[in-house]
């Protein structure tokens, strides 16, 4: 989950998956529904070479452990004047 579905070209994608010995992990879909209640259907997700999970890549230990561990590293480098990851400021 570091990007939005819309950014991959999924035919494009599927072609590749199809002619090479490839495998992706997905965990965002162009088309994935907005609610509980959408419907959701993609030639992507089905495909055997695709591993898939729905919008919860985020939700696991091992996740949730690094994102503890990188707000721990933050804090400490803000604590000696550094600013880590900052995207949006002149440097």
């Amino acid at each position: 989950n570091t990007s939005r579905g819309d950014l991959v070209d999924e035919q494009a994608l599927i072609r590749v998956l199809d002619e090479k010995e490839l495998r992706v992990g997905l965990d965002v879909y162009r088309d994935e529904p907005g609610s509980n209640d959408g419907t959701f259907s993609s030639a992507l997700a089905c495909h055997p070479s695709v591993y898939g999970t729905h919008h919860i890549g985020a939700s696991t230990t091992q996740a949730q452990s690094a994102v503890a561990e990188g707000v721990l590293e933050i804090i400490a480098a803000f604590g000696n004047g550094q600013i880590l990851n900052c995207v949006n400021m002149p440097g």
